[in-house]
């Protein structure tokens, strides 16, 4: 995926479904400035309407990100019997973090990320 405006590139690849990993790359005038690489997907074996409906959650919580912390999705966000968590350390320039969503009180997703500004 990418996203281009004025001096700014943004590209994210990525490889997989259930399990995935990927990463994200900020370029400005050309040259690579942000980094943030992440892998993780569904822990269990599930059918892939689950699994679809799994991610179109982790869609809408990444839609509520907060401009203060835009590494993935809000600290927390719930719909139904889903629930979305993400919990991280560091700031923009060098950080971690992990990112859970639990379905009926059971971890159902896990991501691991980090990344910072390339130097």
């Amino acid at each position: 995926m990418e996203f281009q405006e004025y001096h700014f590139l943004y590209r994210d690849v990525y490889f997989g479904m259930s399990y995935f990993a990927g990463q994200e790359v900020v370029y400005y005038q050309g040259n690579p400035i942000w980094s943030m690489c992440y892998s993780g997907g569904v822990d269990k074996e599930f059918e892939i309407e689950f699994v679809k409906e799994v991610y179109s959650f982790l869609r809408k919580a990444m839609r509520n990100v907060s401009a203060d912390n835009p590494f993935r999705g809000p600290k927390e966000f719930v719909e139904g019997d889903y629930i979305y968590r993400d919990s991280n350390k560091g700031e923009l320039g060098k950080f971690v973090g992990k990112e859970t969503i639990s379905f009926a009180n059971e971890v159902v997703y896990s991501l691991h990320y980090s990344g910072g500004f390339i130097k």
